[in-house]
């Protein structure tokens, strides 16, 4: 109600216009529900229940395919792929959860941003951010343009979402670590990373621009708690990818 998340009993509430209720109810209420004009119904969910042998089928199907990932008999792309089709032959999901559970618009943004990510290379604009990052590094290391690179990676992620930025900082990462003499490895790791620390805003991740609303937080609150979340990952980071990936080839 009026973005404030209220938790008195249903009852003792005086509704006004453009207050939001989430409401769990049968198929009775919600039909009437949606035959009334003083409410619009927003969304639905439908039933989701499935029969306990399909529901037993895909809990099989979903171990399987992680077990024989996990034993590196099939890598992991292949595995997904064909535990989904198992799960469609058993029944498990029909061509409308299928179309629905497409995240078209993660497909069109990364149509339009590969394109977009090839420019910025062919065009020299990586050349010359990877030259204006060298310049701030200077002489200190492959350690601090890895974390140039993450903390670059990390701030275009919160204002464009973490596969644009991924798609964008590849190249880049690989450039800067050819720069420095280092081996590319490490810094293709603190891209995928940094692009999975997308806390400080609403907008780095879906996620995040879901619980925006439902929650009533305001674009500081995220600042408030996600910008020391990344700045402890980004320390934890510059540790413990050297550990793992050398920086020297």
């Amino acid at each position: 109600q009026r973005g404030r998340i209220l938790r008195d009993k249903l009852k003792d509430v005086r509704l006004a216009a453009g207050d939001v209720l989430l409401l769990l109810v049968n198929d009775e209420v919600a039909t009437a529900l949606r035959g009334d004009e003083r409410f619009v119904v927003l969304s639905e969910r439908e039933d989701t229940r499935r029969t306990s042998g399909r529901a037993l089928a895909a809990v099989l199907i979903m171990a399987t395919v992680v077990l024989v990932s996990g034993l590196h008999w099939l890598p992991i792309p292949i595995a997904a792929i064909s535990g989904a089709v198992a799960m469609a032959v058993a029944g498990c999901y029909g061509r409308k959860d299928l179309y629905q559970g497409i995240d078209w618009k993660i497909i069109v943004l990364l149509a339009a941003i590969l394109p977009l990510g090839t420019a910025i290379e062919t065009s020299g604009l990586s050349h010359t951010l990877v030259q204006a990052g060298i310049g701030l590094v200077g002489d200190h290391g492959p350690l601090a343009a890895l974390l140039l690179v993450y903390l670059l990676t990390a701030l275009l992620t919160e204002l464009m979402g973490h596969n644009p930025s991924v798609v964008l900082m590849i190249g880049i990462a690989v450039t800067v670590a050819h720069t420095v003499g280092a081996d590319p490895r490490p810094f293709v790791v603190a891209v995928a990373f940094a692009a999975a620390t997308s806390f400080a805003t609403p907008v780095g991740y879906p996620t995040n621009t879901m619980v925006y609303y439902a929650g009533g937080y305001r674009f500081m609150d995220f600042m408030k708690v996600g910008i020391p979340l990344i700045a402890i990952f980004c320390a934890l980071s510059m540790y413990l990818i050297p550990l793992f990936w050398p920086l020297q080839p």
